[in-house]
């Protein structure tokens, strides 16, 4: 099966899960600014929360992927709290491009108040994305 990985970070937890999701599925975790070089059969897309909501570039990249290219998504969020990935799945959706698997979510703290701030992805964290992956792929 022919994947890809395109994911947004500001503070790079997404990033880690992105390069964790790489590692499993045997392609590189590209930031969404890299166009994909083909047809893909599922298209991995994280992005974390910030200041409470899902970044507009997110959202737009969804909205413009080409659906003739991308048979379906599978979309993971980092966050404090909130979940995103129901936007993602909706904007999936709107653009006619299907999901596949459950959106998986990582929980990680408040950095900026130390509040159950978790440093690098835990044993745990790793079955969690593990089990995404295979379930997408």
């Amino acid at each position: 099966m022919n994947s890809a990985i395109r994911f947004f970070s500001v503070g790079g937890k997404t990033r880690d899960v992105a390069e964790e999701i790489s590692s499993i599925a045997g392609v590189p975790a590209e930031p969404l600014e890299k166009a994909l070089e083909g047809p893909v059969d599922v298209l991995f897309i994280g992005a974390g929360v910030y200041e409470v909501a899902l970044d507009k570039k997110v959202l737009d990249y969804i909205s413009q992927l080409d659906k003739s290219k991308v048979g379906a998504v599978a979309l993971f969020s980092t966050s404090s709290g909130d979940n995103v990935t129901d936007q993602m799945a909706l904007a999936a959706s709107d653009n006619g491009i299907p999901l596949k698997g459950n959106p998986l979510q990582l929980v990680f703290g408040i950095k900026n108040f130390g509040i159950g701030y978790k440093f690098g992805l835990t044993k745990e964290d790793k079955e969690k994305i593990a089990d995404f992956v295979k379930a997408a792929l």
